[in-house]
């Protein structure tokens, strides 16, 4: 992959971010923050499983290999605040607290673009849960079903759950 064309082509500034999804199934969605040209070359971060770092070149082909890049999320303010934007993406570099519902990929860059860590993935899916669940509770509470309508509450509790600690971060 051509780093410099596709920079280009997307028309990429500092502090916007690159949206990809896994080519497979498609469900998550995975965020990558482009830090601009710095020192000689293009410089994108982004926060893993193994936390908050750098991207390089290699992983960022590699990446956009697994994740086929869906659309840019732009940052949007004046160049003040673009700067204000890059300060908080550079705050969090090194840091090793991943946390698929409360410190996503999706949380570090809301966080970068509005100063305010949330995720729209997490509060969907918690959603879902909470929804699904009860529809199963009141279904199964209708057909004297004990036993499903237990595991509808519990799958309501949890997703209510997922909404409290999104909700909460």
């Amino acid at each position: 992959m051509n780093i410099n064309y596709f920079i280009n082509r997307h028309g990429l500034k500092p502090a916007d971010a690159i949206v990809a999804q896994k080519l497979q199934l498609g469900l998550l969605k995975h965020y990558i923050i482009y830090l601009g040209y710095i020192e000689g070359e293009h410089r994108f971060m982004a926060n893993y499983t193994r936390g908050i770092e750098l991207i390089s070149h290699f992983e960022l082909s590699r990446l956009l290999g697994i994740y086929g890049p869906t659309g840019i999320n732009r940052f949007r303010g004046n160049e003040f605040q673009r700067e204000q934007a890059l300060d908080r993406a550079w705050s969090r570099k090194g840091e090793q607290e991943y946390n698929l519902i409360i410190n996503n990929c999706e949380h570090y860059m809301n966080f970068v673009h509005h100063g305010k860590a949330k995720s729209d993935q997490v509060n969907d899916f918690g959603t879902g849960l909470a929804l699904t669940g009860a529809a199963i509770a009141a279904g199964s509470a209708i057909n004297k079903n004990e036993n499903a309508a237990i595991g509808g509450l519990v799958l309501a509790g949890l997703g209510l759950l997922t909404l409290f600690m999104e909700n909460d971060n």
